[in-house]
């Protein structure tokens, strides 16, 4: 699945993504390879471990420019799915 990410707390690795359903998904990375914040498009799997939606496996595809709203974000999301749908 793809998503971008709402908000990310680098001090606790806790973060929420919202995917292109329009669901929350929220994780927790321990060691955070790369730095997130919110407007970050990524991938990831959805993860049933929880009573919560909860997302695995996240990987960075785009880096926000800057933080940004999240209509800029479904924008960018969109624009992504028309780019790879053309491939």
């Amino acid at each position: 699945m793809q998503g971008y990410v709402l908000a990310f707390r680098p001090a606790t690795g806790d973060g929420a993504i919202v995917a292109q359903s329009g669901h929350t998904y929220r994780f927790t990375l321990s060691a955070p390879s790369f730095d997130l914040c919110g407007g970050d498009i990524v991938s990831f799997e959805p993860s049933a471990e929880s009573n919560a939606p909860s997302a695995a496996d996240i990987k960075l595809l785009t880096k926000a420019a800057a933080c940004i709203d999240s209509q800029t974000a479904v924008s960018l999301l969109s624009s992504i799915e028309t780019t790879s749908d053309s491939y």
